[in-house]
C-alpha cells in the first residue's frame, strides 16, 4: 500500500502516533490533569461547577478545531515543498 491509499483509509495519524512516543507530552498532559482535578474538586456541585464543565467543553472544541487548521496547514505546506522540489529536479 502506498502513501495515499494509507491516508485514504485512515491508517495514517501523525497526532496520535507523535503522542505515544513524546515524553514532554505525557509529562505536561499529567501536570494538567492533576491541576484539573484538583480544580474540579473545589468547584463540585453548584453554578460554578456547570460553568466549568461549559468552559471545558467549549475548549476541547477550540483546540480540536485549531489542531485540524494547524494539520490542513502543514499538509499544505508539504505540498508545496513537494511540488518545489519536483519542480527543481
Amino acid at each position: 500500500m502506498n502513501i495515499l491509499e494509507d491516508l485514504y483509509y485512515g491508517n495514517i495519524s501523525p497526532i496520535d502516533h507523535n503522542l505515544f512516543h513524546d515524553e514532554r507530552y505525557w509529562t505536561l498532559n499529567s501536570h494538567a490533569t492533576k491541576d484539573l482535578e484538583a480544580l474540579a474538586g473545589l468547584l463540585e456541585g453548584g453554578e460554578m461547577n456547570e460553568v466549568f464543565n461549559r468552559y471545558q467543553d467549549s475548549s476541547g472544541e477550540v483546540e480540536s478545531y485549531r489542531n485540524l487548521l494547524s494539520f490542513i496547514d502543514g499538509f499544505r505546506l508539504g505540498a508545496k515543498i513537494a511540488l518545489e522540489i519536483a519542480d527543481t529536479e
